[in-house]
């Protein structure tokens, strides 16, 4: 039966391999799986998962030189990738996917993308920024409307591995800095939204996050006074505030 003598060898073995951020992951989806069991043989699995220290909050942001370098130098499927990260603040895995079947009108927005999300499962709706709209009528036609613009824009499917060593080789050719990673660009649109607004709702809204603890950890750092304290008291006993 797994334990909690079970929990502490996977943490300790996951703490020797992988970094804070991955562990303090791991270890939430653990606590799933540890709920999952006490549901099943109705056992009580409080306390069964040991705690391990939050992670720092990352604070690498893009800087507006920064990705007019990148799309100075990027492939056309790549420089589209760049204008929906920074227009969208979607995860790479929902964008890969983006296709014409994911506009739809909306009666007072316009045109709008609404798409699930690969990561919460629940429907996301965003404004379409007329940038963004200019650039997909430019694009090649598809196959069908399911037909990833990405995909459109290349010529051909745009895997994972492809993104991943373009990205690389990117960051090179643009000369920006070597920590910068494709979700960076999610956070820049967080931090720039939320220095905007200062409204924690709208920057959680537009992120499709569906806990607000979420929301401010990507924002701790730019203005820690408030949301620190805040972070703190959105955790109760019984987990996040949803």
């Amino acid at each position: 039966m797994f334990g909690r003598a079970h929990a502490e060898a996977l943490i300790a073995r996951w703490q020797e391999k992988w970094s804070r951020a991955t562990v303090y992951q791991y270890r939430r989806e653990l606590l799933h799986l540890a709920k999952f069991i006490g549901q099943q043989t109705r056992r009580e699995t409080t306390g069964l998962v040991p705690r391990v220290r939050r992670p720092s909050p990352r604070e690498t942001i893009a800087t507006p030189e920064e990705i007019e370098r990148l799309k100075a130098v990027s492939k056309a499927w790549m420089r589209l990738y760049i204008l929906i990260a920074t227009t969208t603040a979607l995860r790479r895995g929902d964008i890969l996917r983006l296709s014409q079947a994911h506009i739809a009108a909306d009666e007072h927005a316009g045109p709008v993308l609404r798409l699930r999300q690969q990561k919460t499962d629940r429907i996301l709706t965003l404004p379409l920024a007329p940038q963004l709209q200019e650039a997909i009528a430019a694009l090649p036609p598809g196959e069908t409307e399911a037909t990833p613009f990405l995909e459109r824009a290349a010529g051909k499917p745009v895997t994972v591995a492809m993104f991943g060593h373009e990205w690389k080789q990117l960051r090179k050719k643009a000369i920006v800095r070597p920590e910068l990673t494709s979700h960076d660009l999610r956070r820049t649109v967080a931090v720039s939204l939320y220095e905007i607004s200062k409204d924690l709702r709208t920057v959680q809204q537009m992120l499709g996050h569906t806990s607000l603890s979420s929301t401010v950890i990507y924002l701790e750092h730019k203005d820690p006074e408030k949301l620190k304290p805040l972070l703190q008291q959105l955790w109760t006993s019984k987990g996040p505030v949803q």
